[in-house]
């Protein structure tokens, strides 16, 4: 890589906090939602976030300032634990899924649950501040 900024890249690095927001703000509010209407803005608000992260440039992820204090730990653990909890509430039997890591291989399918993937992702974007 160059160490120019596309446009693309640029765009996408100013949209990337806005779209964490937007997709934090559904999970926040995600008791206002039927399990349908979570379910589709579920898809889009990740859809989303997919595209924006797809564009941004490559970098190396930066560890500095990250509190890995057992404290710190603990809590990020409670919070996707509490909001697991309520996804998994709304969600109902639409939150466990099967899946195939390499279909090519003769290997047993893992269980899932889409409560906690997306609390794992809610806890990662949770602080992501909009410039």
């Amino acid at each position: 890589m160059s160490g120019e900024i596309t446009p693309a890249e640029r765009s996408a690095i100013e949209r990337f906090p806005i779209v964490a927001r937007e997709f934090c703000d559904l999970i926040n509010n995600c008791g206002k939602r039927n399990r349908k209407q979570l379910v589709q803005e579920l898809a889009v608000h990740l859809a989303r976030l997919c595209e924006v992260a797809l564009q941004l440039p490559q970098v190396e992820p930066a560890t500095g300032g990250t509190d890995h204090t057992k404290e710190a730990v603990a809590a990020k653990t409670a919070k996707c634990a509490e909001v697991s909890n309520n996804l998994q509430q709304i969600l109902g039997p639409l939150d466990g899924y099967w899946e195939l890591f390499d279909p090519t291989q003769e290997e047993e399918p893992v269980f899932g649950l889409l409560s906690i993937d997306v609390a794992e992702i809610y806890v990662d974007l949770d602080d992501v501040e909009p410039s």
